[in-house]
């Protein structure tokens, strides 16, 4: 006698669960376009990537031309080129502290305010 064949009501994954058949469809469908959106963000983090390399590679180049570039200054003025405060061009001391520090110095980031006159506002 022949065993009868079991009605397959389902399909078997690999963790060895059952699924419906109509489900599995929707899942797959699922996965596709996870898939599809993964890869642009794949793609989109290599973009990304490689741009924030490149600010990388061109900040160390900026840094390397300034240094090459102001090696002679370097070697003649020394470090204290940027510690002193005297700008004297005739006995040849240049101090750069008072333009380093009003520079990065927060004061200096604001809009500049339109001066008055000392007599007061002008009259047209």
């Amino acid at each position: 006698m022949e065993s009868a064949r079991p009605i397959e009501r389902g399909r078997e994954m690999e963790t060895g669960s059952l699924q419906a058949p109509w489900t599995a469809t929707r899942t797959t469908a699922r996965r596709s376009a996870s898939h599809r959106r993964n890869v642009g963000d794949r793609v989109f983090r290599l973009i990304a990537q490689t741009f924030a390399l490149a600010l990388l590679v061109v900040v160390a180049a900026i840094v390397v031309v300034l240094t090459y570039e102001s090696a002679d200054a370097i070697r003649t003025f020394r470090w204290a080129f940027l510690t002193t405060s005297v700008w004297d061009p005739v006995a040849r001391e240049f101090g750069a502290l008072p333009l380093i520090y009003g520079t990065s110095s927060p004061r200096s980031w604001r809009s500049p305010r339109r001066c008055r006159s000392a007599s007061g506002p002008r009259s047209s």
